[in-house]
């Protein structure tokens, strides 16, 4: 919805007979909630809600507003594996040379160890551990659940750290 939400925005206040040309995207949006009668819990800068944003910012203990990312509060312990039977996860676990039940544990032990670096993705709520030298890459929710374990190459996390605005958390 997010993605959509401020053309959506214009179109309503073309339709209202507002003139938009001179308005920030935060006075349009203010415009339309006043319209609307809305909350205006939208955050136009962030692109989504703010007090969700203000719940991320209050348990993970940073910045987001200004950019400066702080150390995460919880960083959960790997406790299961989401779906471990699926192709994707099998194929996974038979390019590391694994039977399925090695390759949850393995899972579980590299998240839970101190190998490697942890991110924090606030686009999708995960946690990311990269192990540079072994290639490892491990990904779970804030519960503590897998999503997905496999060897990553440098370049294609880069790729992943860029596209999932992943945060080093320290």
């Amino acid at each position: 919805m997010a993605g959509n939400f401020i053309p959506m925005v214009y179109a309503v206040l073309k339709d209202k007979g507002v003139d938009t040309s001179k308005m920030t995207t935060e006075q349009a949006v203010e415009k339309y909630n006043e319209l609307l009668g809305k909350t205006g819990r939208y955050d136009a800068k962030t692109g989504d809600k703010a007090e969700e944003r203000e719940k991320l910012e209050k348990r993970y203990n940073s910045d987001m507003a200004s950019g400066i990312k702080r150390d995460v509060k919880k960083i959960p312990q790997a406790i299961g594996f989401n779906r471990p039977k699926t192709k994707h996860h099998l194929r996974h676990a038979q390019e590391m040379g694994l039977n399925e039940k090695e390759y949850i544990r393995r899972a579980i032990l590299f998240f839970n160890s101190k190998q490697g670096n942890m991110y924090f993705s606030e686009a999708r709520k995960r946690f990311y551990k990269y192990n540079k030298e072994t290639k490892e890459l491990a990904v779970a929710s804030e519960v503590g659940i897998i999503h997905t374990y496999q060897f990553c190459t440098e370049k294609r996390f880069f790729r992943t750290k860029e596209q999932d605005n992943l945060w080093e958390i320290k």
